[in-house]
């Protein structure tokens, strides 16, 4: 970001004079959720960027004369919760409420959003259905322009460097009356639309017919599209759900994507444009006659179920992968435990420190765990391959029977008892044939340091058993195995191809759970990153479509950020059911073994079985996008014999 003046005016007026001193140096921010990241990235390099968030006579939303009047200032989170928008603008309401997340809501404002001008802009696709225009003021005066003529193209807008937007005016219609908006993108928060529609209906007197339908298409051309053939074909006719189905298809036809566009290729931006402005004008009637449209959605909606199962190693196969850990009692009788095993969010630190206290008898609290650090731990070959909890647990309890052994010793010295009938129990170290004697273990720790001057400190590694296979592919290559089970319940729309996970019941077999909670945790988590891998998250797009017509193929089609490459959100996440079944494992510590990586590996799979069950298509490439299942639907429409054929 390169340096620049930043000014704040008190008043309007100032903000203007600013404006018309320093012109196009200078740069109008409010929310600053675009400048600024526009900033960043030096796509925009202003001399003097005039905050006028603090112009709270810009901020308000209020009714006057027949019309609605919404502030340049207000926030997208007062824009989604106003009641007065809510009932009298609803489309309005509805994209604020669809634009980002909670963070950026709060402080994107209106007059952003439409100064950006960008083709994706929620509020701008709304307030173009709703028929509002924007006042500006500058030096010469105020003008009110309609949106329409106010967007220009892509980013670019009729306003001038010296002026500013001062509030957008919606006119309120008489009668019945209704709005509506949707949106697709590639999850439900967060996402930018790869095609969206907003629609806004006036009844006649009776409600019988469409008086007027405004219906307006965002993210499909260098601007807002006016959907103009398929509102001329509904004009007059009968206000029906059966209507607007009839006609839906000329949305799409009014549709312009660029055949380069991002997000979703054009062929699939303008079969989805046409189900978008059909739902839209649907909302609107809704609203206008107060029709539920639950029934009537469902209808384009089918469930599904899917199953997989899957099997992994506890270690990599075939070659030597130790584990070496130093495990030192100190004279308190506290732990110090250095590993390598690294703890990157599966919990292997409090696993870990779970196994020390256990072999040791001690408290929990008691064990100090160093890692991350090459430099000061012994070798590791590597946190891969589920071989944390399993090496690392089994190289913790040969370096704990080393540290017994000398806490046995001084043991046998203080209390007289021979060292090979004592044991360890909860922080003690007894005399298996008499319980009642016995010593604290970190007094029999002092004892050790400072009467035998011998330290309780164990050293030892692991080497997981893994022998190459011979030249008959017979062999012991893996210590040994786990395995995972997934259940997918799917909603697939067949009308925009958007599948949705509904509920996951995932069950891993973990051996003997060490932490039953981070068990649950490393089964939802994979769960949920196996959801993404299903249905959301492609790293060569661009790739996939080069296989399908060549007008279809999109080379900008590429994850170049995190904006194409789409990570689920929370409102994207299912209810997911976790659970573990617990068979002793001989070769695992305490009888464990791991949870954590083949969590991943049965979901997607069981995903698109669902699918397959849902609606018949059988998809072999991740993700299953929206988009390819929409065309396979197709297919398999073409492929299936006419009725008439039967």
């Amino acid at each position: 970001m390169r340096e620049f003046e930043y000014v704040a005016p008190a008043s309007v007026e100032e903000t203007l004079r600013l404006l018309e001193e320093h012109g196009a140096e200078a740069m109008v921010m409010a929310g600053g959720t675009d400048v600024l990241v526009w900033m960043n990235r030096r796509e925009v390099a202003p001399k003097y960027v005039v905050y006028v968030g603090g112009l709270e006579d810009l901020r308000y939303i209020r009714e006057e004369d027949g019309y609605l009047h919404v502030g340049a200032l207000a926030t997208q989170a007062e824009i989604a919760s106003s009641p007065l928008l809510a009932e009298k603008a609803e489309a309005l309401a509805l994209a604020a409420r669809n634009c980002a997340g909670p963070a950026v809501r709060n402080l994107a404002t209106i007059g952003g959003n439409l100064a950006t001008a960008t083709p994706a802009g929620d509020l701008i696709l709304a307030v173009v259905a709703l028929g509002g225009k924007v006042r500006i003021r500058g030096p010469k005066g105020e003008r009110l322009v309609p949106l329409e003529d106010f967007l220009v193209g892509p980013q670019m807008t009729s306003l001038a460097a010296d002026e500013l937007i001062i509030e957008v005016v919606i006119p309120i219609p008489a009668g019945t009356c209704g709005s509506g908006f949707q949106k697709l993108g590639k999850r439900k928060a967060m996402t930018i639309s790869t095609a969206s529609a907003a629609a806004s209906v006036v009844l006649s007197a009776d409600g019988a017919t469409f008086e007027k339908v405004v219906v307006a298409l965002g993210s499909l051309g260098p601007t807002v599209i006016h959907s103009e053939s398929f509102e001329r074909a509904l004009q007059g006719k009968p206000a029906t759900l059966e209507e607007i189905q009839n006609w839906r298809y000329l949305a799409g036809g009014d549709a312009c994507p660029s055949p380069r566009a991002r997000r979703a290729s054009a062929w699939y931006r303008c079969e989805v444009a046409a189900v978008l402005a059909a739902r839209a004008v649907e909302d609107a009637l809704a609203a206008a006659k107060g029709l539920d449209l639950t029934a009537h959605r469902a209808a384009a909606k089918k469930r599904g179920k899917g199953i997989a199962g899957a099997i992994y190693s506890l270690t990599p196969p075939g070659f030597p992968n130790p584990c070496a850990v130093n495990l030192q009692m100190r004279e308190d009788g506290s732990v110090v435990l250095q590993i390598g095993v690294v703890e990157i969010g599966q919990g292997s630190n409090t696993v870990l420190t779970q196994m020390a206290a256990e072999a040791l008898c001690i408290p929990y609290q008691n064990v100090t765990v160093y890692t991350n650090d090459t430099g000061t731990t012994p070798y590791d070959f590597g946190t891969v391959s589920s071989r944390g909890t399993f090496a690392g647990g089994n190289a913790i309890i040969k370096a704990a029977e080393q540290v017994k052994a000398v806490l046995y010793e001084a043991a046998s010295v203080a209390i007289k008892v021979h060292p090979e009938n004592l044991y360890l129990s909860a922080g003690f170290v007894r005399d298996k044939y008499d319980p009642d004697r016995k010593i604290p273990i970190g007094e029999a720790a002092r004892f050790a340091h400072f009467a035998l001057k011998k330290l309780p400190i164990g050293t030892a590694y692991f080497y997981p058993k893994s022998f190459a296979a011979d030249d008959k592919s017979q062999g012991e290559p893996i210590a040994a195995f786990y395995y995972h089970a997934t259940v997918a319940e799917v909603e697939v729309d067949t009308e925009t191809g958007v599948a949705e996970v509904t509920d996951v019941y995932a069950v891993v077999d973990c051996g003997q759970a060490i932490n039953p909670l981070l068990v649950e945790a490393q089964v939802e988590g994979g769960a949920l990153q196996a959801i993404g891998w299903a249905l959301r998250e492609d790293a060569q797009p661009g790739l996939t479509d080069a296989s399908g017509p060549s007008e279809t193929y999109n080379p900008d089609f590429m994850p170049v950020d995190l904006e194409s490459y789409a990570i689920a959100t929370s409102m994207d996440m299912p209810e997911v059911h976790p659970g573990y079944v617990e068979v002793f494992e001989p070769e695992g510590p305490f009888g464990a073994k791991p949870a954590g990586e083949i969590s991943a590996n049965s979901g997607a799979p069981a995903v698109f079985s669902a699918i397959y069950d849902a609606v018949g298509v059988r998809l072999y490439d991740m993700p299953a996008s929206p988009e390819k299942i929409l065309r396979a639907l197709q297919e398999k429409a073409q492929a299936e014999p006419s009725p008439v054929a039967r």
